[in-house]
């Protein structure tokens, strides 16, 4: 039921899970079982008659629903067997007639008395319908039988009423523990789906975290001021440290050497503002202050949870591409000089044959002429 100034929840069941709802923020439920139902109709009765209802038990869970000694007396007589009782009885100074049926627990009573050591069919109290007896004294005259039959008709009607009310409240009750029944169900199955998609994650955390430790690159995680947040096992290893604990949480410049701080915070700042580089060459530090060169490469990165702009990096020591840059440059350079001086013999040797082949021609006219000349001497002596 709505929760409000005339129906506040009930403290007597606040050990029972789920006693309040809030639907929005104008609407709040509240667990009305059926006593407490049953309270609300006898106290709105009284308002405007002297007829008294009251729910009692020999263990209560409200002070006020303890019986007196005529309930105390019918309640033990329902506990020996007694199906219904009624009698007259002094109450607050007046004479009552008093009729007594007994509450028999039922599964849907546990919930809120179970944690009191009931059972089913265990007798759990009664309920109690007091009618002043003064009212009743009218109808002794004969001339009044048929109108104290009409008024006990209405009266037996008014408990009928009284009867099925109670019935109908423990029927809205059966449907509201079937609704949190099923309620309950939806938030075991939501729960083991949580608990399902949060192994998974873990399961994916788990593998990311080997994949980040294991690969053979460097990768630092920075914050905007320069602090470094995390690193993997490959960039321990590259600058000779033991476990991450010698790094977290301390500046980036531990791993530069003094002349590049300078440029590092330029390059720093400007990826925070949202530029991305690549194969930038820097030269590093190692723990023992030893040098070496690096390539290293970065982006931003927005962490979703607080917004917050962190600096991924990755670096991979390029001693040995260096090293090989080198040796290819020294080996074009003596091909260079060798193929200079190999162009320069083949010039020399080409030079040198073309002037004993002019030699060789020179020679070969020369021939001829003196052939000629005898040829005509020879002609001139005949």
């Amino acid at each position: 039921m709505k929760s409000d100034s005339t129906t506040p929840p009930n403290p007597y069941l606040s050990h029972v899970p789920n006693r309040d709802i809030v639907v929005d923020s104008t609407l709040k439920l509240t667990l009305v079982n059926p006593a407490y139902m049953s309270r609300q109709v006898y106290e709105l009765s009284e308002e405007t008659s002297d007829v008294r209802g009251h729910i009692t038990s020999l263990n209560p869970i409200r002070p006020e629903n303890n019986p007196d000694s005529w309930e105390e007396k019918v309640l033990n007589y329902f506990e020996q067997g007694g199906k219904e009782y009624f009698g007259v009885d002094s109450l607050h100074g007046k004479e009552y007639f008093r009729y007594m049926k007994p509450f028999v627990t039922e599964q849907s009573c546990l919930k809120c008395h179970e944690h009191q050591g009931y059972k089913v069919n265990d007798i759990r109290g009664g309920i109690s319908i007091s009618y002043p007896l003064e009212e009743l004294n009218v109808f002794k005259t004969t001339k009044s039988n048929n109108l104290l039959v009409l008024l006990l008709v209405f009266w037996l009607l008014g408990l009928f009423i009284i009867l099925v009310a109670y019935w109908r409240i423990k029927r809205s009750d059966s449907k509201r523990l079937l609704a949190e029944s099923n309620l309950n169900d939806l938030n075991h199955e939501l729960e083991f789906k949580v608990e399902t998609r949060t192994e998974e994650l873990q399961k994916s955390e788990k593998k990311l975290d080997i994949i980040f430790q294991t690969i053979p690159i460097a990768i630092s995680l920075v914050d905007e001021k320069g602090i470094l947040l995390d690193c993997n096992n490959s960039l321990l290893e590259l600058h000779g440290y033991k476990n991450k604990e010698e790094l977290v949480g301390k500046h980036t410049s531990i791993l530069f050497p003094n002349f590049e701080h300078e440029r590092a915070q330029k390059d720093i700042a400007q990826i925070i503002g949202g530029s991305t580089k690549h194969g930038l060459q820097y030269t590093l530090k190692r723990k023992d202050s030893s040098t070496f060169p690096t390539e290293i490469s970065s982006s931003i990165f927005i962490d979703n949870s607080s917004g917050e702009k962190l600096l991924v990096s990755s670096a991979i020591d390029i001693t040995d591409k260096k090293h090989f840059i080198k040796q290819i440059n020294e080996l074009n350079t003596n091909l260079e000089e060798k193929v200079k001086k190999r162009t320069s013999e083949l010039e020399l040797a080409n030079l040198k044959l073309k002037r004993i082949n002019k030699a060789f021609v020179g020679r070969e006219l020369n021939m001829v002429e003196l052939k000629k000349e005898i040829e005509n001497l020879k002609k001139k002596n005949e």
